[in-house]
């Protein structure tokens, strides 16, 4: 976002805000101020403690409605009127007080909140404007002829200009209300409502882009086999499997669709786009993948970062964070996460605190560190309303995260997370997207429930996770439950090669009864008609949603048996229009759909630290998958880079699981699946290295290996170590 941008938004922000302080400013003014002075300093926690810390230090009994009291604040005054300190807090929290006899109750401002929510919504709309508008520029100038003083635009390929053109002709209302995890698809031929019109002459733009594809096809084939030649047969077809759909001539296309997924884990959020052109038949005839560049999307810098590079100028004064002893211990314990070693030597006090959030706030550590020392910049007592999105998503853990007293206040002036309310006398942070922060809210409870659950068993079962699930948002979207799932949770974040953990199927089985598990583990099926609400929510994710899955079960279809993680890599879109949810479930769920499970087991391997410390938890759990993949990371001298960022297991112990294979029958031929894992690792399992794991379990991985090694990913090897081989006839 320009600096011009960013400094018209943030005083639409200061503005909205500035009316959300004169709201719940009135209300209070009605009510008796409590002219008593207090001293007090918090770092971030619910507000009900912080409420009841302040009534205990003045006498005076000050409340919270239940859909406030667990918002995160934080607070630090010094001598200062009881009164002034409520504004803030009323301020902060988009609230008012209610003065009710003895009693002043914390409690949501409707009208504070309202002009929240279309403020939010009209950023929303705003950002994507503004990265279309980008996406513009760049064409044009492209474009452009230019003149000899002028260097040359580098061209945009028909792809991608095809691709810009059909987003000014959508209505970029429909992606500013696509929530994470979600996708919207665009049409030249909408039939139901699950499908968005294009608008304009879409058709038209489609014709050339059609025209322009096929000449370049025709220029290119010369190159492309240039290219290819010196590879191996195997290296030259998996180039072609990753372009199959974009190097193809297109004939007449009777359908074209534009599908935005808003795909993520934490940092790596991104809105991917694909435009999909359909033959007369309903076959896929092309389909080519692009990014639209959001603001707030930080993919860049973080790749910047990865590779140690600093994104813009540093600062001309740079002044630490004053990190408590805890926010140090726990940089610590993480500072190898970046050069591959992930282990954490956690001290036992910050470990006791870590997993006890209810008590021991997850924006207690660092977030608070970095508010506390900004406000002491200024001179000025501080009132925050945290958001959880700052809550140490993996981002926290690259090279050159470590934040200053001048990059905490840039990132407060862009409003990535929080921005400051106009106050003269105070710091007053709020969340930059307050009505989106409040949904995302982690119930605290339930996170504490879980690692108390993964702290006796050291692996959650399948049980602990879905209950959490029902109270958490998704991980996968970054934030406090990203980190500490990461870290702390063995099987939360991931399901092996079958991908990542589906949060909404965790929540289906969450909301199942112990009678219908009971039900479906002995052969039953459940109808669609019998889902509660909350079920119906969850299939209606798992079919339309971004990480949407569907198989079409007819013998005459070309199935896509690429495994989930090489779907994602290759931007695969399947073989035709039933491929598609919007097409092959077009008018929503239907009552006769049913679910049912089939159940299997194997073994898995869990790392054993001989030093005390413990390996991340994304690593806590090796099934067959995961022990094959590295084995053949580590075998391939051309994936030398690679392996050595893995880790090094030595002793393990031997596990085994359940496999829930579930399938949701929507129609006669088209179904969701969704597979669960229910681990158990017994406190005496038996130890093996890695060679002397079991029989069965070694087949197992000498299977996966032979299948990766087969894959794309194992012929592209040598091309990783930079070399090539000559193709045999």
């Amino acid at each position: 976002m320009h600096p011009e941008s960013l400094q018209s938004r943030n005083i639409d922000v200061m503005r909205c805000h500035a009316l959300a302080l004169l709201i719940p400013l009135a209300s209070y003014a009605a009510a008796q101020e409590p002219s008593i002075h207090v001293s007090y300093t918090t770092r971030a926690a619910r507000a009900s403690k912080v409420l009841l810390d302040l009534k205990t230090l003045s006498q005076i009994d000050l409340q919270a409605t239940h859909d406030v009291e667990d918002e995160v604040i934080l607070v630090s005054v010094k001598d200062l009127p009881l009164s002034a300190v409520m504004q803030r807090i009323a301020v902060a929290t988009s609230c008012e007080w209610k003065h009710e006899g003895s009693t002043y109750r914390l409690v949501p401002a409707k009208a504070a909140r309202r002009l929240e929510d279309k403020k939010d919504e009209e950023m929303r709309v705003q950002g994507i404007r503004k990265a279309i508008d980008a996406r513009v520029k760049t064409l044009s100038d492209s474009n452009a002829t230019g003149d000899h003083n002028t260097p040359p635009h580098p061209p945009v390929s028909p792809e991608e200009a095809i691709i810009t053109k059909l987003l000014q002709a959508i209505d970029v209302t429909v992606l500013a209300d696509m929530g994470p995890g979600e996708r919207v698809v665009f049409s030249s031929d909408p039939a139901t409502h699950t499908q968005h019109p294009f608008g304009g002459n879409s058709t038209e733009l489609i014709n050339e882009f059609i025209e322009q594809h096929n000449a370049a096809l025709a220029n290119q084939k010369d190159d492309i086999d240039k290219q290819l030649d010196g590879m191996t047969a195997a290296q030259a077809d998996a180039i072609k499997s990753f372009t199959k759909k974009q190097n193809v001539r297109i004939g007449q296309v009777n359908k074209a669709l534009l599908v935005a997924t808003h795909m993520g884990f934490g940092v790596f959020n991104m809105t991917q786009l694909e435009l999909r052109l359909y033959d007369q038949k309903g076959t896929v005839a092309y389909s080519s993948n692009s990014i639209l560049s959001m603001p707030g999307d930080d993919f860049s810098n973080l790749v910047a970062a990865a590779q140690g590079k600093k994104p813009s100028a540093p600062s001309t004064k740079e002044t630490p964070i004053e990190y408590s002893d805890d926010s140090k211990a726990l940089m610590q314990s993480t500072k190898g996460m970046s050069s591959g070693n992930f282990k954490l030597n956690l001290p036992a006090d910050l470990r006791r605190k870590l997993f006890n959030p209810s008590q021991f706030d997850p924006l207690s550590f660092t977030s608070s560190d970095e508010i506390l020392s900004y406000a002491k910049s200024k001179g000025k007592p501080v009132v925050a309303d945290i958001p959880d999105s700052v809550g140490g998503g993996l981002a926290a853990f690259l090279p050159g995260s470590t934040t200053t007293v001048e990059s905490f206040e840039k990132d407060l002036d862009q409003g990535k997370s929080m921005v400051l309310v106009a106050d003269d006398q105070f710091t007053v942070i709020k969340p930059a997207f307050a009505s989106q922060s409040r949904a995302d809210r982690l119930d605290r409870d339930a996170l504490t429930a879980l690692l108390r659950a993964t702290d006796g068993k050291e692996i959650p079962s399948l049980d602990d996770l879905s209950a959490y699930a029902i109270h958490a948002p998704d991980p996968m979207q970054g934030g406090v439950s990203q980190m500490y799932l990461t870290l702390f949770v063995p099987g939360a974040s991931q399901q092996s090669m079958d991908g990542l953990t589906s949060w909404s199927m965790l929540r289906f089985y969450g909301h199942l009864s112990p009678d219908a598990r009971m039900s479906l583990r002995q052969g039953g099926k459940i109808l669609v008609s019998s889902f509660s609400a909350e079920q119906k929510a969850c299939l209606e994710q798992m079919t339309y949603g971004a990480l949407s899955q569907i198989q079409v079960e007819d013998p005459q279809h070309k199935a896509d048996d690429q495994p989930y993680w090489m779907k994602i890599i290759s931007g695969s879109s399947g073989s035709d229009y039933r491929d598609e949810p919007t097409e092959s479930v077009p008018n929503g769920l239907v009552g006769d759909g049913y679910v049912d499970l089939k159940t299997s087991n194997e073994s898995f391997a869990a790392p054993v630290s001989s030093d005390g410390s413990q390996d991340v938890a994304s690593l806590g759990i090796l099934g067959a998958d995961e022990l094959a993949i590295f084995r053949m990371f580590k075998e391939d001298k051309n994936y030398a880079q690679i392996s050595a960022m893995l880790p090094s297991f030595g002793n393990l112990r031997v596990g085994q699981r359940t496999v829930l294979s579930f399938t949701f029958h929507l129609t006669s031929q088209v179904s969701v699946k969704q597979i669960l894992k229910d681990h158990h690792l017994a406190k005496d399992a038996p130890i093996a290295t890695e060679s002397t794991l079991p029989d069965d379990f070694q087949k197992q991985i000498a299977e996966k290996l032979a299948m990766f090694q087969k894959s794309p990913l194992g012929a592209l090897g040598a091309l990783m170590g930079g070399g090539r081989q000559a193709v045999h006839p």
